[in-house]
């Protein structure tokens, strides 16, 4: 190992131990010390990684549990404002976002001819929703960070309008067939074979995806989601983990059978979604990328990554190609 890695290595251990103790502080040495093992085993894969997750787990549904119990479902279907609307967020506004980002926004627009495609950024968020200025100040002094913010402002505007939430690292390579199932409720939806070594590292299962959800004829289960979120904060002032949006998900289903039968319903689609972003830098076979390219409609890219190149040593690469034909 580098210097550098030592360094890193050393920083993240560090940081995670800071998070320990505040984590200690909110709810206890157990679940600080088993959150911390998933942060370890995460590194290890195999039965120590799997186990250590079901036990992280185990430990915020136990947490998190009451407060779902104490918000309460409205008593009726709840017919959404503005189902026909996708929503898009960039906190800094398309000016300052990068490439990846604003070339998403314009197809997107490009696309999604049926329906309305509303950037929300910091200057026009509030003109959608009111979210409290408890939660608005703790954004500002970056208790609560812009990811874990986006979280609750898209159940606030799901709850409220309906719509689709795509994430902003989406890139449309067609019209998402998804959204022609006329269901009432439209996630990206995989299995444990997708990518089995992530499996158990989220909730979710694969069961549905953050970075993609629809509502369009009854947004009571959003709008339960969004109160779980209000509830949390005014009792917390730390996030217990950052799939706390997804334990919400969770439990939500586990206590209503119905909503629970309406993610059941939404059949697996683009299960290459997250894989194909790996290959974009990958010179283009027709042989092995088309096959990709019929069954998926959309790529989840990751700012994190390396940037996109269209050709390598002057051959065209599986992201020169979609840009080529049009298809990014």
């Amino acid at each position: 190992m580098s210097s550098v890695e030592k360094d890193s290595t050393l920083d993240a251990i560090r940081k995670n131990l800071k998070l320990m103790k505040a984590l200690k502080k909110s709810f206890g040495a157990s679940i600080a010390v088993n959150l911390f093992c998933s942060k370890l085993a995460a590194h290890i894969g195999g039965v120590v990684k799997k186990n250590a997750f079901l036990k992280k787990d185990q430990d915020i549904f136990k947490i998190l549990d009451p407060i779902v119990h104490e918000v309460s479902l409205a008593p009726g279907r709840l017919l959404p404002e503005a189902p026909n609307t996708v929503w898009f967020f960039w906190w800094q506004g398309l000016d300052g976002a990068p490439k990846l980002v604003r070339d998403n926004f314009k197809r997107a627009k490009r696309i999604f001819f049926d329906r309305e495609v509303i950037l929300l950024t910091r200057e026009n968020f509030d003109e959608f929703v009111e979210i409290p200025s408890s939660i608005l100040e703790r954004v500002k002094n970056n208790s609560i960070t812009l990811a874990a913010f986006s979280d609750i402002l898209r159940f606030a505007l799901l709850g409220k309008y309906g719509g689709l939430w795509m994430d902003s690292t989406i890139y449309l390579i067609r019209y998402p067939a998804i959204l022609r199932k006329n269901l009432n409720f439209v996630t990206l939806k995989g299995t444990e074979a997708q990518m089995p070594d992530f499996f158990y590292m989220n909730p979710s299962h694969y069961r549905w995806s953050i970075y993609f959800l629809g509502f369009f004829d009854d947004v009571r289960y959003s709008h339960f989601i969004f109160k779980c979120f209000l509830r949390y904060w005014e009792r917390y002032d730390i996030l217990i983990d950052y799939f706390l949006v997804d334990y919400f998900f969770a439990l939500s289903m586990k206590s209503f059978k119905e909503w629970n039968s309406q993610v059941s319903t939404v059949p697996p689609s683009n299960l290459m979604r997250e894989s194909l972003n790996l290959k974009m830098n990958s010179i283009y076979d027709r042989s092995l990328n088309e096959e990709y390219i019929s069954k998926n409609d959309l790529v989840k890219f990751s700012l994190r990554d390396e940037p996109k190149k269209k050709e390598i040593n002057g051959q065209i690469t599986l992201y020169g190609f979609l840009k080529r034909n049009g298809r990014l």
